[in-house]
């Protein structure tokens, strides 16, 4: 049986590239975070948020998946 692991869809991009690289590292990490609040702020670079938050709703899910198991996140 196939079950699918992303919540949302995305197409692979450059920034999306740069942004899980981002997320290897604390410092970069935070920095990307200050990021994403001063465009939410501002509502620049809607795109790269929306993708950013696609990205890590994806992972958080992946995550869960991998530490509780299917059943219990379907529950």
């Amino acid at each position: 049986m196939v079950y699918p692991t992303n919540i949302v869809a995305l197409v692979e991009s450059d920034f999306l590239v740069k942004t899980r690289d981002m997320m290897k590292d604390r410092e970069q990490a935070f920095n990307l975070y200050e990021w994403a609040i001063k465009c939410l702020r501002t509502g620049e670079n809607k795109e790269f948020v929306e993708q950013l938050l696609g990205e890590l709703i994806n992972e958080v899910f992946a995550l869960n998946t991998q530490l509780n198991g299917r059943e219990e996140i379907n529950q």
